[in-house]
């Protein structure tokens, strides 16, 4: 759950995007992670959150330190991010947090990243999740492939939606 300070980042970012005319879908949170974090940051983005932060009283904190993320973000070894870009990043790094890393369990021996792999193969069509390739649904196939538990396939389709939801591609 996340804390005041992290709903307010994530209010600001639907207020930006609403006064811009814009959708959810206009602020890329894996994009801002590769443009400013990358670079200095090997891990990826859900990665990052799981390794360094922990979420206390449902507020992120560096776990090393206890700084809050929202107060790393606004000015970290000279990259300044608008906003909406930290905002986004604190609904990810919250996200794979709550997430806990069962893609990476259970998916990544035999499929690419999580967000490539949703973007790429997926897609939604009347609030179901099904694949391009065929239009099979996902939660019916997850149920019989990969050996997921009932609760981790809840959180995969979970993680899927935020991935798509997110993206600014078409």
């Amino acid at each position: 759950m996340l804390r005041m300070p992290d709903l307010a980042a994530v209010a600001a970012l639907t207020l930006a995007l609403i006064l811009a005319g814009g959708s959810a879908r206009a602020v890329d949170p894996y994009q801002i992670y590769e443009q400013h974090c990358h670079k200095c940051h090997f891990e990826h983005g859900a990665d990052l959150a799981m390794q360094k932060l922990r979420s206390v009283n449902g507020a992120l904190q560096v776990a090393r330190t206890g700084r809050p993320i929202g107060r790393l973000l606004r000015s970290h070894h000279g990259e300044r991010m608008q906003a909406a870009e930290s905002a986004a990043l604190i609904e990810l790094f919250a996200s794979a947090l709550r997430w806990g890393g069962v893609y990476e369990h259970r998916c990544m021996r035999c499929h690419e990243r999580a967000v490539s792999f949703a973007r790429t193969r997926l897609k939604l069509e009347d609030d179901r999740l099904v694949t391009h390739a065929n239009g099979r649904d996902v939660e019916q196939f997850l149920a019989t492939h990969g050996d997921a538990s009932s609760a981790e396939i809840v959180t995969l389709l979970e993680m899927f939606r935020f991935q798509l939801r997110t993206s600014a591609g078409p």
